[in-house]
């Protein structure tokens, strides 16, 4: 017979984020990624300049465009708000990239997005469950 050793369980120390927090933040992301979509998919002078120095084409810019209107919106909907901050992180971390690399100029916006972002995804994953088709049994 061999014996089996007894399985270990950690405490996993949570951080506890007020809601009223992940709601404020959330409506900032939506105010930056919603009207930032709306100027890319626009055409504002400034967003057209930033992606052809940027230099990969503006159809860029409508795909961009795109994602952070439909990001920014799905943000709103709290069943679908961390996916949606995941998916937008990955957005971040590509403009920081362009920022750094491209542009070279500090990607500070890009950044401080991106934990504006990880906050909403820790808050939200950790209130509810982790995927908005699963629902809690009990």
């Amino acid at each position: 017979m061999v014996a089996t050793p007894e399985r270990q369980t950690r405490s996993v120390r949570r951080i506890a984020i007020p809601p009223m927090v992940l709601l404020g933040l959330r409506f900032a992301m939506v105010a930056v990624f919603v009207g930032g979509g709306i100027m890319k998919l626009a055409g504002a002078d400034i967003m057209v300049r930033l992606f052809a120095d940027i230099g990969v084409g503006q159809w860029l810019r409508y795909v961009v465009g795109v994602m952070e209107l439909l990001g920014g919106t799905l943000l709103l909907v709290p069943a679908w708000s961390g996916l949606a901050a995941l998916g937008l992180i990955v957005m971040m971390i590509g403009a920081a990239m362009a920022e750094l690399l491209i542009i070279r100029r500090p990607p500070i916006a890009a950044a401080a997005c991106a934990v504006a972002l990880m906050i909403i995804a820790l808050g939200t994953f950790d209130e509810a469950a982790v995927v908005p088709w699963r629902r809690r049994r009990g």
